[in-house]
């Protein structure tokens, strides 16, 4: 478990602090996100897109992704009535794969919109997900498998990137937690934050994974904290006032 430590700082610069929070949060443009994978496609996951870069033979966007394959996305289920996104390599797509293909990377991500309330306090983001292998099409070959946290401006430079190897799994088929966490830094005003998964194949590798339980939540402040702020601006409060006499 991630652990935070609450940093010693002056009054003034605690209470403007906490006023710069509090203003934050009322136009912030990034919201909490979570996904369990329960549900049916298209309807209850519309905000999930694909992306698939066939190396130099095109690329392409889906929204929403496919629920039953054969290319990139579909829903399992565990047999208990547990649903999960297996996502895999694009072997469906004849029209490339047929034509001497070598290697694509795709993606399955959820974007947000960010702006400079978002990234004013600089506030940690984390991202939180299960993943495990697919019995029934491991990793072959030399394919790459993996979760990221990627931050572009407005013209898609990147700007962060954070990301985890998922290949790595105690037990085949058997889920375990994956965490992943970028700081917003208050120098990025404009942009966009991906948080997805990815994998990257070639020569009719296997590459599937599942993944279950999404999220992406800021880090809160500690309890401390909030419970300091409003005596805090009352003694700023106060002392404004013994100026103003």
């Amino acid at each position: 478990m991630r652990q935070h430590n609450l940093l010693k700082v002056g009054l003034p610069a605690l209470a403007m602090t906490s006023a710069l929070v509090f203003a934050s949060a009322s136009q912030a443009a990034i919201t909490p996100f979570s996904e369990d994978f329960q549900g049916t496609f298209p309807a209850g996951f519309t905000d999930w897109i694909v992306f698939s870069d066939n190396a130099g033979q095109g690329s392409y966007t889906v929204i929403p992704p496919s629920s039953t394959g054969p290319q990139i996305s579909a829903l399992a289920d565990d047999g208990a009535g547990n649903q999960y996104l297996n996502f895999f390599a694009n072997y469906g797509n004849t029209a490339v794969h047929n034509n001497s293909f070598v290697q694509e990377a795709i993606s399955f991500f959820h974007e947000f919109e960010f702006t400079a309330a978002d990234t004013a306090g600089g506030t940690e983001w984390v991202f939180d997900f299960d993943y495990a292998s697919n019995p029934a099409a491991p990793i072959t070959g030399n394919t790459e498998v993996g979760a990221f946290i990627r931050v572009f401006d407005p013209v898609f430079n990147l700007l962060e990137e954070q990301t985890l190897d998922t290949g790595p799994v105690a037990t085949p088929g058997e889920f375990q937690p994956g965490q992943l966490s970028v700081t917003l830094d208050p120098a990025w005003t404009e942009g966009k934050v991906q948080i997805g998964f990815n994998n990257r194949v070639g020569n009719f590798d296997g590459s599937g994974r599942f993944y279950d339980n999404v999220n992406f939540a800021p880090v809160p402040l500690p309890a401390a904290v909030w419970l300091f702020i409003p005596a805090v601006l009352g003694l700023f409060g106060m002392a404004r006032r013994r100026e103003a006499r």
